[in-house]
């Protein structure tokens, strides 16, 4: 009887080991299933970037805003390699961040301040007009150098064109704050970047060739301020050529 009783104690404790083998197995595929699944449909999807605090809106409704063409556009943000496609975006120009609509839909107020650190560029579409923007991060400060953030780069060549969309905040005539638009304009000679928003900041760039570059600007027949980036793209291009 005693004999009996091991072999059923035996028996009991085989049969355990076996299931509990078999359970770990099965959870091991399991796990290797899901770690799979990630690699190749998570990145696809908005876990990985739309990850944030909510956006609220701070600005007077009826007053300008400080948002790029003072809408949402429809774009695509890159993030460590990965491209998330069909975002609704709302570039903040005041605070240099973008927003995403959750819902994907324009009509939805509910959006996602994303984390400016992960974001490594985006574009955005309105309509007819296209923008590209990069998120320069600044590896050193002082004179000739410009601070981190998102900025659009028009022409690359020997010299780099930068534009920086930007929302300086006012009082309008009432009292209420507003938003006004403005681009900044920044060459990069070398290592260096400069403001080249007046005709003199330009033509102190390249001082050994004024003549010609004043000879190029009446060309155009109208003041600097109003150049377009295409007649300062062709600027540049020649002023590379003296």
């Amino acid at each position: 009887m005693k004999k009996l009783t091991c072999l059923f104690i035996l028996l009991i404790i085989s049969v355990n080991s076996t299931y509990s083998q078999n359970i770990k197995n099965e959870y091991s595929l399991s796990c290797d299933s899901a770690c799979h699944i990630y690699n190749t449909e998570m990145h696809t999807n908005d876990y990985d970037i739309v990850i944030g605090r909510e956006y609220k809106i701070y600005h007077n409704y009826k007053k300008g805003n400080p948002y790029l063409n003072s809408r949402q556009g429809k774009g695509i943000i890159y993030s460590k390699g990965y491209a998330y496609e069909n975002k609704i975006i709302l570039y903040d120009m005041f605070l240099d961040e973008i927003a995403v609509n959750t819902s994907f839909k324009n009509s939805s107020n509910t959006n996602v301040k994303l984390q400016k650190v992960k974001i490594d560029s985006f574009s955005i579409e309105f309509h007819n007009q296209h923008y590209h923007f990069i998120h320069f991060k600044s590896k050193s400060s002082g004179a000739n150098q410009i601070s981190s953030g998102f900025y659009e780069i028009p022409y690359i060549g020997k010299y780099q064109l930068l534009f920086k969309y930007t929302a300086e905040k006012g009082e309008a005539k009432d009292g209420t704050t507003e938003y006004r638009h403005k681009i900044l304009h920044f060459l990069k000679i070398n290592n260096s970047y400069f403001n080249i928003d007046s005709r003199k900041r330009f033509l102190a760039l390249f001082k050994n060739h004024k003549t010609q570059i004043k000879k190029k600007m009446r060309s155009w027949k109208g003041r600097y301020k109003t150049t377009s980036p295409a007649q300062l793209i062709e600027l540049i291009k020649y002023a590379e050529t003296l």
